[in-house]
């Protein structure tokens, strides 16, 4: 017996446990991490998680003009780059090639087009538009794999926020596998990937009542998938009393108005990302043509008359009535009689510095705790959310929510994840 015990005990693995993390000013956004690890792994998974988004941030970070991809001029000579990089403008021109050109790097053109166009409060001319066409037309870069060297041949700006997140998460993941991580949740910015035997519920909003209160238009279970969602109803142009969405298609130069939102779930959060983008682009028939052409892959669409437009495998993803009906993480609606309360709220503090794209990049916290990283300049008004909770940190009632523009309401992440 007693020789026998080596062996039994080799075969006793570690209690696997589990860590959060949120984070602010990732990505020019906030981060929401949950991972599960064997206990001697948790803290290198989550450092090895954290550091390759930091490293892949200062490669391919379309804000910080200290990135790699800023400090590329345009033009440029054949000029040496990461492989990163390359594999950035590769898997753009795979997008732009399976699109039909609906998904674009430099639809930058357009958006300094029609925020002249506002300005001056008259619509594109007809000759403006044929300009910035002609400007997306022309050839944008030469890719040497052998010499791993990059050449920009015009001046025309480039974006890849349409998957550079998405690539991001995707090498973040992969780095937290390599070191021992099971499970993991990671959120940049509404954009998520789910690994693991983890199961995750997401609500995604409904573009017709984007209100902070409103009801979700569905809730997703999500288990080894990733989704992203993007939608142009929140934003965008108002020329002689017309609102114009900012997402445009770079076939037309025109603004997009068939679609209002869609949202893809994919094996990885690259392809979400890409396809959520070119989405809102396509008609509906032809986006969920285009979706049926990937494994794994599905998505839902809601065109302009908030219509929706599901792939055959969408439903599959959907929370049921059932479960819906069953006793959520918000807990009872009316006020326990007896018990211990708690009086909990979150804080988001908008920075001047981070603007619309940044967001509300200030911490959070439960009985005044306050954190987060104050790279950004000065503040202006806080987002705050408070409620009451019972001794078992389930929800009772929000109390008050203080916000300025909804669609940052989901960086008050814990009071969404309680009340979508």
């Amino acid at each position: 017996m007693v020789a026998l015990a080596p062996c039994l005990l080799g075969q006793v693995s570690e209690e696997v446990r589990r860590a959060t993390l949120d984070s602010e000013n990732v990505l020019g956004t906030s981060m929401h991490l949950e991972l599960g690890a064997e206990a001697s792994k948790l803290k290198g998974a989550r450092k090895a998680l954290t550091a390759e988004i930091e490293r892949l941030e200062g490669i391919l970070s379309t804000w910080d003009a200290r990135s790699e991809l800023r400090q590329l001029p345009h033009p440029c000579p054949p000029t040496a780059v990461s492989v990163e990089v390359r594999e950035v403008l590769a898997a753009t021109e795979r997008w732009m090639r399976e699109s039909g050109g609906a998904f674009h790097p430099a639809v930058e053109v357009l958006t300094q087009l029609w925020k002249t166009a506002e300005k001056r409060g008259s619509e594109p001319t007809p000759d403006e538009l044929a300009a910035a066409r002609a400007r997306l037309d022309a050839p944008l870069w030469k890719v040497d794999g052998a010499q791993g060297t990059v050449e920009f041949l015009s001046d025309v700006p480039l974006t890849y926020d349409g998957l550079a997140k998405g690539y991001i998460i995707d090498r973040a993941v992969d780095a937290a596998q390599r070191a021992g991580a099971r499970d993991i949740v990671l959120d940049i910015g509404g954009d998520v990937r789910v690994v693991g035997k983890t199961r995750w519920t997401i609500a995604v909003a409904d573009p017709r009542a984007p209100a902070d209160n409103a009801q979700a238009l569905c809730k997703l279970e999500l288990a080894g998938q990733s989704v992203a969602t993007s939608g142009g109803y929140a934003r965008g142009f108002d020329i002689a009393g017309k609102h114009y969405s900012h997402i445009f298609d770079p076939r037309t130069g025109q603004p997009v108005a068939a679609v209002l939102q869609a949202t893809v779930i994919a094996p990885d959060a690259t392809t979400a990302d890409a396809l959520a983008t070119t989405l809102n682009v396509l008609a509906p028939k032809d986006g969920l043509a285009l979706v049926a052409r990937f494994p794994g892959v599905a998505s839902m669409v809601v065109d302009g008359q908030g219509v929706q437009h599901a792939s055959p495998g969408w439903a599959q993803f959907v929370r049921s009535e059932a479960a819906a009906a069953a006793p959520a993480a918000s807990g009872p609606s009316v006020l326990p009689r007896g018990g211990t309360l708690v009086l909990a709220f979150e804080i988001q503090q908008a920075s001047a510095g981070g603007g619309e794209r940044g967001g509300p990049p200030e911490g959070r916290g439960r009985g005044g705790e306050r954190g987060g990283d104050r790279r950004g300049g000065g503040y202006k008004r806080p987002y705050v959310a408070a409620w009451i909770e019972d001794a078992q940190g389930q929800s009772i009632r929000t109390l008050a929510l203080w916000i300025e523009k909804p669609k940052w309401l989901p960086d008050l992440r814990r009071w969404s994840r309680l009340y979508d």
